[in-house]
């Protein structure tokens, strides 16, 4: 981890522990534009928002879902498959067709 993880790490703690303002001058000039740490959180959050998001249009669409399709998306990581399951299931008309249109 480089300093500015660790800065980054930090300034998280101190946000939980409600003290954020004084760490923040106290790690003034430390590198904390970017930490590793936190990009994987948000990598992490985007994808747990997209599986919500596609999960919400498919049962809207289709109603319920069957058992082995939402297993198979809820355990799908990449952000960038999920982006296209999503546009699969805003333009598909069937649920047999958005199947097939993933191969799911």
């Amino acid at each position: 981890m480089t300093p500015g993880d660790y800065a980054g790490l930090a300034l998280v703690f101190a946000e939980a522990a409600s003290c954020r303002p004084v760490w923040q001058q106290a790690l003034q000039g430390w590198n904390v534009v970017q930490s590793q740490q936190v990009l994987e959180w948000m990598a992490e959050g985007e994808v747990r928002g997209q599986v919500r998001s596609l999960l919400r249009v498919l049962r809207a669409r289709f109603g319920t879902l069957p058992a082995d399709l939402e297993a198979a998306i809820q355990a799908q990581s990449d952000l960038a498959q999920l982006d296209r399951w999503l546009d699969a299931a805003s333009t598909t008309t069937t649920l047999t067709d958005f199947r097939q249109a993933t191969s799911l």
